[in-house]
């Protein structure tokens, strides 16, 4: 089967922090858990620990936000909700020395805007505190998945998928949507990190190409295609993946996904 491709972007990781005041006998904590490490400064430790695994907050109900810390200095931050509306961020990062203490700073991409945190480490993760308000993010850390594992899952997904979602389900949530007559959708996943991704319809079709990348749990696809001078950002849940078949769940959809098939569609079965 030929297949076309899509483009993505993510994650890292991340473990992180500065004073945390566990004692060394505290229960059930993370692998990572670094208290005091004399031969390193703190701004050290605060950055290898955000960098080394994956940071999960709840700040709403039905709604997790998943913080991932690059060491290039790029975070994403992913917004998932169990009703709608999941989102995808992405700001600079960096620690910097404040009146004799390390804080974590977040830069905006477009505005350059500057949040500052003072961060303390614990058993589960980390407490995220704003320096002008007060405001706590409370995280829990997770491991990322190991290189081996991560080549893996990559391999797999690697080469030419082709949807066999049968669109024909969703007459009713997408009734008068001329546009999904003859609907397709095909991606080429290749291992250098780029994307070819081919859609459209029975009136016109379309052939984009982007970047594509794995969350540092494997559990996620972050894909962007640029068509022309926009950029439209997808960001998937992997539900099912081998060697022949993928069946992704959209948390954001792609802008053609509006415009060619349906925005109701939020399942998806591929097939290599």
């Amino acid at each position: 089967m030929k297949t076309s491709a899509i483009i993505a972007l993510f994650l890292a990781i991340a473990s992180m922090v500065s004073a945390g005041a566990f004692p060394d006998s505290a229960p059930k904590c993370r692998k990572n858990f670094i208290q005091n490490d004399l031969s390193l400064p703190t701004s050290q430790i605060i950055f290898n620990d955000l960098t080394s695994g994956i940071w999960a907050t709840t700040p709403g109900e039905n709604v997790e936000e998943t913080y991932v810390f690059h060491e290039n200095g790029a975070a994403d931050i992913f917004s998932v909700s169990a009703i709608g509306g999941s989102h995808w961020r992405s700001l600079q990062w960096a620690i910097e020395q404040q009146n004799g203490q390390a804080n974590l700073v977040f830069i905006g991409q477009a505005s350059a805007a500057r949040t500052q945190f003072a961060v303390r480490q614990t058993c589960e993760g980390a407490v995220f505190t704003n320096t002008a308000n007060a405001s706590e993010i409370v995280l829990k850390w997770r491991p990322a998945l190991s290189q081996e594992n991560m080549k893996t899952i990559k391999t797999r997904l690697s080469g030419e998928w082709t949807n066999v979602t049968d669109f024909s389900q969703y007459t009713d949530q997408c009734y008068g949507h001329e546009n999904r007559k003859g609907a397709f959708l095909r991606y080429e996943f290749r291992e250098d990190g780029t994307l070819i991704c081919d859609f459209g319809n029975s009136q016109e079709e379309h052939h984009e190409k982007g970047n594509w990348a794995l969350s540092a749990d494997g559990q996620f696809l972050l894909f962007s295609i640029k068509n022309n001078e926009e950029t439209s950002i997808g960001l998937a849940k992997i539900n099912g993946l081998d060697d022949h078949s993928m069946n992704l769940q959209l948390l954001m959809q792609p802008k053609y996904f509006n415009d060619f098939l349906c925005s109701e569609i939020m399942q998806l079965a591929f097939i290599k």
